[in-house]
């Protein structure tokens, strides 16, 4: 092979694998998320997608609702909590609000 595509192929090796670092929120410099702020510790576990546990966000509104799933904290209580959505096709909102901060 040619000396200048092999450098090239390089180049763009290291440039995916920075672009997927940082995608990650991974600083190479320590242990701190793309805000500056701490990383999760030792402590944090990864889920797998087929482990995560889906409910109905709004049960109220039968199959067209979309489906939650925690991850850390309980989303229908007071408090901090992460959790993931997964729109059904075709998924549209209606008009309402949000009364809980």
């Amino acid at each position: 092979m040619d000396k200048d595509i092999i450098n090239m192929k390089i180049v763009l090796l290291i440039t995916l694998a920075m672009v997927n670092l940082s995608a990650c929120g991974i600083n190479i410099n320590g242990n701190y998320d793309t805000a500056g702020k701490q990383a999760p510790g030792p402590d944090s576990i990864v889920v797998l997608v087929s482990e995560v546990e889906w409910q109905q966000l709004n049960p109220k509104r039968g199959d067209k609702s979309p489906k939650a799933a925690n991850l850390w904290g309980a989303r229908t209580e007071a408090g901090p909590t992460g959790f993931l959505v997964k729109f059904v096709d075709g998924f549209s909102s209606p008009p309402h609000i949000h009364n809980v901060s």
